[in-house]
């Protein structure tokens, strides 16, 4: 018999490293089968079946970014709708083959979003640079993901230096260190990185 707060830091470290075996691996505790079954009884404990949720491949994809930005999966499953199992999916889908993984018939039959004229600037060079910050943001994320299959237990929102090292020596022939230890300078203070701070391609 396991005392309430054990099973509680079971759960929440499933959450978080999103496998059975690697919290059993950690913990030294319960067994799998144990896990398991707390996993059952508490996203099924005194909640209604719930109607089905039909969500787009890109607002899986974002359900799957903000656990491995480091949320807890039950939070993100609570504000989409449906359990933490199937956010637990979606980032796995999404890790290891990316957003085409979470796609269905719905997704390919619906329209993409319109971006609005209004709210993008007019000035050429400022447009240049929010592509680019994009650009440097998509392409950090998918270096996160490759540490991601390499050891699931590394949290994407408390990465080691040594995991830092390996993300921006993967990236020094296309971006300056300067930009990239920026950005995870500004992350790690909880500032919004700007394309001053960010962004210097390498030439």
């Amino acid at each position: 018999m396991f005392a309430p707060e054990k099973r509680e830091a079971a759960l929440e470290l499933y959450d978080r490293l999103g496998s059975v075996r690697a919290v059993v691996a950690e913990l030294g505790y319960p067994s799998v089968r144990c896990l398991y079954g707390w996993i059952a009884r508490r996203d099924g404990a005194g909640r209604a079946r719930p109607r089905a949720v039909r969500c787009s491949a890109q607002e899986k994809a974002a359900a799957a970014r903000r656990v491995l930005s480091g949320e807890r999966c039950a939070d993100v499953a609570a504000d989409v709708g449906v359990s933490a199992a199937t956010v637990l999916n979606w980032r796995r889908a999404y890790v290891e083959e990316g957003v085409g993984a979470l796609m269905t018939g719905d997704d390919v039959r619906r329209p993409g979003p319109r971006a609005d004229a209004g709210s993008l600037p007019d000035d050429a060079g400022e447009l240049k640079r929010m592509v680019l910050e994009l650009q440097l943001e998509n392409d950090l994320m998918r270096q996160v993901v490759e540490l991601l299959k390499k050891d699931p237990g590394v949290d994407p929102a408390r990465l080691s230096n040594r995991e830092k090292a390996q993300v921006i020596d993967a990236m020094r022939g296309t971006y300056s260190l300067v930009s990239v230890n920026a950005f995870f300078t500004d992350s790690a203070n909880g500032a919004q990185p700007t394309a001053q701070t960010r962004f210097h391609r390498s030439r």
